[in-house]
């Protein structure tokens, strides 16, 4: 039963009949019990029966690798009653423990109050940390570059943001994380949109800050911690790139306990469904001629005449997308004063099928016009990453207009703007 899971961490003559591993009950008791480690470490302590009995589930089913979906009343104490079996597995096992939340409130007070007080009660038998999604650490390379390409030219939506930057620049040697949510002052949506880390505008292995990444140092913390904090969302990300690619988000793992498991449904069909509308049609054609009209501006005077009419190719058939775009999503209009509606293929006006062919058809052949720069590595890979951004909005029209060969597959629905926009 541990193929798929992991090695079993005692001698498997001591499981019974129906594969399971008959522990100590002691091990969390002793810890949790009245008179135990916790009552001596929290003034005026008093057990709970209906915690420890929490907390053994967990643990049993830690160490005989089952699932366990387990509800309490608020009040139980929950948190220590999962924080407690996660420490003594990590700290006897060595197993490596991921812990997710889907709420800031939950995840702080993990961090900030009840794993640095399970740390001391352990005499720091164990590690912790933190682990968020790249965009909520400060790029360092994109942080000087703001700065210098502001002082070039002199933007003046940015005017208001320099006494901010300037107090970043203080912050940037203070902080051992980078993580801006730590800072005590408020910053400019726009100027964080600039400086953030962003997997689009990352250099990778070529960037010359990358050994004082704020990110690859949170990575490198969380791979070598005994357990691992993480909000819902970057879990269930992690899932998909393990499942898609070779690839993974968070640092491997034995463990994981997803609190407030009530959420995690609607937090992962964000990630395994699909959506497409006249905005990202538009987002991704716009990358693309953003795109030309860069390598145009880069050419250089000999190349100038070719790379003008690339671009001009585009803005021409950008026009028809415009147009089938339109005509398309259109069709989805339904009498109805509900902002979600569940699609069905019956639904589906005829004019659908013919106007979705249309736009993918415009799709792929802007697609192919696209001229990919190869005079730098960064500008081939945002050429590839054009294209790349038009066929994935195609593969997408292509399960929208195929819904009779994918119902069986996808739930289909159509949701509106304020606008009432599809």
């Amino acid at each position: 039963m541990f193929d798929d899971f992991m090695n079993p961490p005692f001698n498997t003559a001591d499981v019974d009949a129906n594969g399971y591993y008959q522990f100590e009950q002691s091990e969390v008791d002793k810890i949790m019990a009245n008179g135990g480690l916790l009552s001596q470490k929290l003034q005026n302590y008093n057990e709970r029966k209906s915690q420890i009995s929490l907390a053994n589930s967990i643990y049993g089913a830690f160490i005989n690798g089952r699932n366990l979906l387990a509800e309490a009343p608020t009040g139980i104490g929950k948190s220590l009653a999962g924080l407690i079996p996660a420490v003594l597995v990590s700290m006897k096992y060595g197993y490596k423990i991921v812990i997710s939340t889907s709420t800031k409130a939950l995840q702080n007070q993990y961090y900030e109050k009840d794993l640095p007080f399970l740390h001391r009660m352990f005499d720091g038998k164990f590690s912790y940390a933190m682990m968020k999604g790249r965009s909520n650490y400060l790029c360092r390379r994109r942080f000087d570059a703001f700065y210098n390409d502001f002082i070039a030219k002199k933007k003046i939506q940015f005017f208001n943001t320099v006494d901010q930057y300037y107090r970043l620049s203080e912050w940037i040697n203070s902080t051992t994380t980078g993580d801006l949510e730590t800072i005590n002052f408020e910053i400019n949506p726009e100027l964080r949109n600039e400086i953030v880390c962003d997997a689009d505008n990352c250099d990778g292995k070529d960037c010359p800050y990358k050994k004082e990444c704020f990110y690859n140092r949170c990575r490198a913390v969380a791979k070598a911690a005994n357990i691992v904090l993480v909000n819902t969302d970057l879990f269930c990300i992690d899932l998909i790139v393990r499942n898609t690619s070779p690839a993974s988000v968070l640092p491997n793992y034995d463990l994981v306990i997803i609190d407030e498991a009530h959420t995690f449904e609607n937090i992962f069909s964000k990630y395994v469904g699909f959506k497409v509308s006249p905005y990202s049609v538009k987002m991704a054609v716009g990358f693309a001629t953003k795109y030309a009209k860069e390598c145009l501006q880069n050419a250089s005077k000999d190349d100038v005449d070719t790379y003008q009419r690339y671009y001009d190719v585009l803005l021409d058939k950008e026009k028809s997308i415009r147009k089938y775009s339109k005509l398309f999503f259109s069709n989805f209009q339904f009498d109805t004063d509900k902002e979600t509606i569940r699609l069905h293929s019956y639904d589906y006006n005829p004019r659908v099928f013919v106007y979705g062919k249309r736009l993918m058809n415009s799709l792929k052949h802007f697609a192919n016009a696209i001229h990919i720069d190869t005079s730098s590595d960064k500008m081939y890979d945002r050429g590839e990453k054009a294209v790349q951004k038009i066929d994935e909005v195609c593969a997408k029209l292509e399960k929208l207009v195929g819904i009779e060969e994918y119902e069986d597959d996808f739930v289909y629905w159509v949701t509106y703007s304020k606008k009432g926009d599809p």
